[in-house]
């Protein structure tokens, strides 16, 4: 597994996702900046069968096909965690190549998904089922966006001390479900209101702005991420 420019999530995949797995963890050389073309230079020396990526490299490749195809020869699969990816950058690299999210809040951590057998990773690559074990829950919220809800269990008391004095815990982190499939979500920006008080919906201004033929790349700020 090769890990590039993810810090809140590098724990997760460089110790604990490496011991639980039983896998090998490549790590580029620091102060470089992490781009597909970096990325293609590093498999010239070293064999990995996935890489991590931020979100912003991810939109980077989008922009450098050739990069993008000699990582896709080079690799089984890409997966991203932090920021949502927005779908016409996520569309081409799964053309491409196997993508998949890895979900994480602050308070979490990242959380196990898992996919149906018939799962299209071409089409659906955004959209992912959380493992049961997890036991999240989803509260509606408006505009078609669910909270993630963590209630309190015999089986996940001992592996969630958020809630040790409470009976739930609202994540404040976003989702929203698939058309079609049930149980299965993308996650969406969380809701950070601005200082005059106005809240946009996070999906809608995302595609909003990933729209205009001039972007070619969009930053999210989460906090404590």
């Amino acid at each position: 597994m090769l890990l590039t420019g993810i810090k809140p999530a590098g724990v997760h995949f460089s110790v604990l996702n490496a011991i639980f797995n039983n896998t090998a963890v490549i790590l580029p050389l620091p102060g470089v900046p992490q781009t597909g073309r970096s990325l293609t230079q590093t498999l010239q020396y070293v064999d990995a069968d996935w890489a991590a990526l931020a979100q912003s490299t991810l939109e980077a490749m989008s922009n450098d096909l050739p990069s993008l195809e000699a990582v896709a020869s080079r690799l089984e699969c890409l997966v991203f965690a932090g920021a949502c990816l927005a779908k016409r950058y996520g569309d081409l690299i799964a053309s491409k190549i196997k993508l998949m999210p890895s979900p994480r809040s602050p308070e979490t951590g990242q959380l196990p998904t898992i996919y149906r057998h018939e799962h299209d990773f071409r089409y659906d690559w955004n959209y992912f089922q959380f493992h049961p074990a997890v036991g999240a829950r989803f509260v509606p919220m408006s505009a078609g966006v669910y909270e993630l809800v963590f209630n309190r269990t015999p089986a996940t008391e001992l592996y969630l001390p958020i809630l040790a004095n409470s009976y739930e815990f609202l994540a404040q982190d976003l989702y929203a479900k698939h058309p079609t499939i049930p149980d299965t979500w993308t996650h969406a920006p969380r809701v950070i209101p601005p200082i005059h008080g106005e809240k946009s919906e996070p999906i809608d201004f995302n595609r909003n702005v990933c729209s205009f033929s001039d972007t070619s790349a969009t930053l999210e700020q989460v906090p404590g991420g």
